[in-house]
C-alpha cells in the first residue's frame, strides 16, 4: 500500500471519529476531527518555547481548532476551553495528572466537560468615559486575529532579547488590551476603527487612552477570563492550561 493510500484510509478514520463539542459562540454542537500525533507534537513543544510558552501554545489551539473542525464557523477566543478539552479526552482520557513542586492534583476533565460555557455578557459593548464623549467599542477575538496578534508580539518580543522582563509583561499587558478593543471614538465625527490600522498603531492609540477608561475595559475582559476560569476549576483548582495537558503517563 503506497503512502498516499495509508494517508487517505487515515483520513477516513479521523472523519468517521469525530468530536462533538457545544461551542459558545455558535450556541450549538458542532463536530472536530481528533487531535493528530503532529497536533500532540506541536502541544507539547509549546511548552520549550519559554517565557513565550503560554502564547506559543495559545496559537497552536487556535490552529488546531481550525483545521480540525468539521464546519465552518467564525470562532473566538472563549471558544477554545470545551473544544480543545473535548479532543484532549478523547485523545488521552479524561484524567490530567499534573505535577507541580512535590503536590500531584488529579483532574477529571468529565467533570468539567460536563457544564456548559456560557457568559454573563454580551461579546459586543460600547464603553464610555463619564463628562466626555470619548467611547471604546468592544468585541470579542477570533481566532485569526488572535493568532495574528500574538504573532506579531512574539517577533517583536524575541527581536528584543535584551528588554527587561518588566517591560516584556507590560507589553502583555497592552497587546491584550488592543485585541478586544474594535473602535474608539472620539466623538460622533471621530470613529477610528482600529482593525484598519497596523497593530503598531493600534498600540500606541490604546497606550494613550486614559486609565480610567482602561480599567473599564479591563473589567469586561475580566469579566470573561473570571468565567472561563471557573468553568475549568475542579474543587476550586483551575486546570493549568499547558503542554502538561497533553501528555500520557
Amino acid at each position: 500500500m503506497s503512502v498516499s493510500n495509508i494517508l487517505s484510509k487515515l483520513k477516513q478514520i479521523n472523519d468517521s471519529n469525530l468530536v462533538t463539542v457545544y461551542v459558545p459562540s455558535a450556541e450549538k454542537l458542532l463536530s472536530f476531527k481528533p487531535l493528530s500525533v503532529k497536533q500532540q507534537k506541536d502541544l507539547i513543544k509549546s511548552g520549550l518555547d519559554g517565557a513565550m510558552a503560554g502564547i506559543t501554545i495559545t496559537n497552536v489551539i487556535n490552529q488546531i481548532i481550525l483545521d480540525n473542525s468539521v464546519e465552518k464557523h467564525d470562532f473566538l477566543v472563549t471558544d477554545k476551553y470545551p473544544i480543545i478539552l473535548s479532543l484532549r479526552r478523547q485523545s488521552f482520557g479524561n484524567l490530567v495528572k499534573i505535577k507541580e513542586e512535590e503536590k500531584e492534583t488529579v483532574y477529571d476533565l468529565d467533570e468539567i466537560l460536563s457544564k456548559k460555557l456560557t457568559y454573563s455578557q454580551e461579546g459586543s459593548a460600547i464603553i464610555g468615559l463619564a463628562n466626555t464623549t470619548l467611547k471604546a467599542h468592544l468585541n470579542l477575538v477570533s481566532l485569526e486575529e488572535d493568532t495574528k496578534i500574538n504573532n506579531i508580539q512574539v517577533e517583536k518580543t524575541r527581536k528584543n532579547k535584551d528588554e527587561e522582563i518588566s517591560d516584556t509583561v507590560g507589553s502583555l499587558f497592552v497587546y491584550e488590551i488592543v485585541k478586544f478593543i474594535s473602535k474608539i471614538e472620539i466623538d460622533e465625527e471621530n470613529i477610528v476603527d482600529l482593525s484598519t490600522l497596523p497593530v503598531k498603531d493600534r498600540l500606541t492609540i490604546v497606550e494613550n487612552l486614559p486609565a480610567t477608561l482602561n480599567n473599564y475595559i479591563l473589567d469586561y475582559i475580566h469579566q470573561f477570563r473570571k468565567e472561563e476560569n471557573d468553568y475549568i476549576s475542579v474543587n476550586g483548582n483551575p486546570l493549568p492550561i499547558d503542554a502538561r495537558l497533553f501528555t500520557k503517563e
